[in-house]
């Protein structure tokens, strides 16, 4: 189980990770396992929440990264454009 954890890991997204983690923690609600289906249940479940935050953590990662990048060039236009308003409204009067 925990070489399939590993090897699936880059190959599946977010929204199926956590499709799995759902069908898992069903299984666990629903009741009628041996001690040790549910710990192996359970591990799995564990794993998968780690594999979801951290793909939560690389999407928040990436949006920090674009908006520090995107947010500094929009602000600078920005910035010029109220420059560039301001000019053509003082040589208006």
């Amino acid at each position: 189980m925990n070489n399939e954890l590993e090897n699936e890991k880059s190959d599946e997204s977010f929204e199926q990770l956590l499709t799995k983690l759902d069908e898992t923690v069903r299984k666990l609600e629903a009741g009628g396992l041996s001690l040790e289906q549910s710990t192996d249940l359970y591990e799995q479940g564990l794993k998968l929440a780690r594999e979801c935050t951290e793909k939560i953590s690389a999407a928040e990662l990436k949006i920090t990264k674009i908006r520090n990048e995107y947010g500094q060039n929009v602000s600078s236009v920005n910035q010029q454009s109220l420059e560039l308003e301001y000019d053509s409204t003082s040589e208006a009067e």
